[in-house]
């Protein structure tokens, strides 16, 4: 028999886990909103897929600290780094996507969502 595939955490972990990292690096993320929409890490597209940071085939794993929640065009996109520049793409691309108040007016446009803040 072949080796078992150890399964991946779930997005809502990987959220939990990485939230608190996001925030010290100065990438806050709003975590209610981000968790109710399955929000992209990097932008402000709805549903994501479990993205490995460093890829399992250059000897990656499917640990939670070596996963991030990434819309299709941005897991598409992040394939191409690795390391230093890996993250730097995912700074630069927070940063420019996430810019204040401009991201929540543009994800909200986009998505057509009426949202309350109670």
């Amino acid at each position: 028999m072949g080796a078992k595939r150890k399964t991946m955490p779930s997005k809502t972990n990987i959220l939990e886990y990485w939230n608190p990292i996001l925030i010290k690096l100065g990438l806050e993320t709003n975590y209610e909103l981000s968790g109710k929409l399955d929000l992209c890490f990097t932008c402000p597209e709805i549903g994501t897929q479990r993205a490995h940071i460093k890829p399992v085939c250059q000897g990656g794993n499917n640990s939670i600290k070596n996963l991030h929640n990434l819309c299709c065009q941005c897991h598409k996109e992040s394939e191409i780094y690795e390391g230093q520049m890996y993250w730097r793409w995912f700074k630069y691309k927070r940063l420019e996507e996430f810019d204040s108040n401009k991201f929540f007016k543009r994800m909200l446009n986009k998505h057509k969502i009426i949202y309350k803040n109670e």
